[in-house]
């Protein structure tokens, strides 16, 4: 993605001119205050605050990262706090209407269906009307060279059926891609992180990465947050957490 001010153009958000960077960042980041999220009264999630463009989520089962997955997709409500998607608060929006993506083991692809079909799906539950429909599964097709949408997904290589996948996650016009745990239904991870990380840059879109093993991520994620017990253990870059004296937050990354 390529920024531009006047007739200037910019490979990196970083290398802007100062205030031009601050504005940019107030309408990308994502930012997390004072979130608490109960279960039968008992603390689940506690996050006083947490700002991020590309962020690693790690920890052990248990540790709340699914449930900052739901809290920020809208599949929970919580108790208090405000969710922040660039400068519009989304805190209490229906998950429809968040500019969100979720790539999860609870969001397959239909397997049985045409590629065309699993594309259309997410803008016909939106409402979006026929004429957008073609233009956006012409484009993204075009994109992730999908080639013949009329092929079932089962037929499909696995390969081409990743690129199915993060092609209708950004079908729709996202600000946020929500991934919970991508090992559990690809086994070709180091395709999958490849092929996102080159269409998060190209759509300019933040990302919450949640994981028990850290390393696909180090090459996409500004920065890691470590949880353990819906609480966060270490918020910092990679060399950071390397660094820290949070020996417990370093195990838990480091184990595998």
């Amino acid at each position: 993605m390529f920024y531009c001010r006047g007739r200037k153009w910019y490979d990196n958000p970083a290398a802007l001119p100062l205030k031009y960077l601050i504005y940019y960042q107030i309408m990308h980041k994502i930012t997390l205050q004072n979130i608490k999220l109960n279960y039968f009264k008992i603390p689940a999630l506690i996050i006083d605050k947490l700002e991020f463009f590309k962020v690693g989520v790690v920890g052990k089962s248990g540790a709340g990262k699914t449930n900052l997955i739901k809290v920020l997709a809208g599949l929970e409500e919580i108790e208090s706090g405000e969710i922040f998607v660039g400068d519009r608060e989304v805190s209490f929006y229906r998950a429809r209407d968040r500019g969100i993506s979720l790539l999860s083991g609870a969001t397959p692809l239909f397997n049985r269906k045409s590629i065309d079909f699993n594309l259309r799906y997410p803008l016909k539950k939106r409402g979006a009307d026929k004429n957008e429909i073609e233009n956006r599964v012409r484009d993204i097709a075009v994109e992730f060279e999908l080639g013949e949408l009329g092929r079932k997904v089962i037929e499909l290589t696995e390969e081409e059926q990743i690129r199915v996948l993060i092609a209708r996650a950004f079908i729709r016009n996202i600000k946020l891609l929500l991934v919970d745990e991508p090992m559990d239904f690809i086994h070709n991870v180091d395709y999958f992180y490849e092929l996102v990380k080159k269409t998060l840059a190209k759509h300019d879109v933040c990302a919450v990465f949640c994981s028990y093993d850290i390393d696909p991520l180090v090459d996409i994620c500004e920065k890691f947050v470590v949880l353990d017990e819906g609480k966060i253990l270490f918020c910092g870059s990679y060399d950071e957490l390397k660094n820290s004296d949070n020996d417990f937050a370093k195990a838990i990354c480091f184990m595998f």
